[in-house]
């Protein structure tokens, strides 16, 4: 039996809150603590941008230029860039 796949915001709650899981993480990926550290807070915000886009309201232009803009580095380091450069030790 397999469990159902975690939502962004259940899957950022299980990074963050589980400190042995944060543990195995940082022993495990490179750099240490992006994962258990970064990628929390960056799950809850394209959370609260995609739910309700999904189940309830549309989300403005300006809300998703600024989510993109993040996630692909438009004036900054993208997000993605960063997840892209977790590695295996």
């Amino acid at each position: 039996m397999t469990a159902p796949p975690l939502s962004l915001g259940q899957l950022a709650e299980a990074i963050a809150d589980n400190k042995a899981l944060n543990d195995w993480l940082e022993r495990r990926l490179e750099p240490q603590d992006w994962v258990a550290i970064s990628l929390p807070p960056i799950l809850e915000n394209l959370a609260t941008y995609r739910n309700p886009a999904a189940h309830e309201t549309r989300i403005t232009r300006e809300q998703v230029v600024t989510l993109r803009d993040s996630l692909v580095g438009v004036g900054c380091t993208g997000r993605l860039v960063e997840l892209g450069a977790v590695r295996i030790r």
